[in-house]
């Protein structure tokens, strides 16, 4: 896949965030989508509890520095009206069986959004 100046930028700025997401238990990336170059998608495979689902999204936008709104968690209606009444997220759009696609509203709470997205994935 040829990437330009903004995508190989955009991948550095996230190196860190999806080295870790990748740490975590039965985290798998899906594959690259021509469609979408510097998206990378996570979901989790999990046999042993019946669990096969994406929740994690990084590298959205077109910014070549992270960005808050670069980072999209998949969580249930409850969570992501809970997480927007608290004011740390927003939501972006509704997805199907229940879920709600949401992104940060400032930096500052990536690794709740990852670890709350990643928790409703595992239950």
């Amino acid at each position: 896949m040829r990437r330009n100046g903004s995508h190989v930028a955009r991948g550095r700025a996230y190196k860190e965030l999806d080295d870790w997401v990748l740490s975590l238990p039965w985290v798998v990336e899906r594959p690259d989508d021509a469609r979408s170059p510097g998206v990378r998608v996570y979901g989790v495979d999990c046999p042993p509890l019946g669990r096969r689902r994406i929740f994690l999204l990084t590298g959205l936008g077109a910014h070549g520095e992270r960005d808050p709104k670069g980072v999209a968690g998949v969580l249930p209606e409850r969570a992501a009206r809970a997480a927007t009444d608290d004011g740390w997220a927003v939501r972006e759009e509704t997805l199907p069986a229940g879920h709600v696609l949401v992104t940060l509203r400032d930096d500052t709470d990536v690794e709740a959004l990852v670890l709350a997205a990643y928790g409703y994935a595992m239950s």
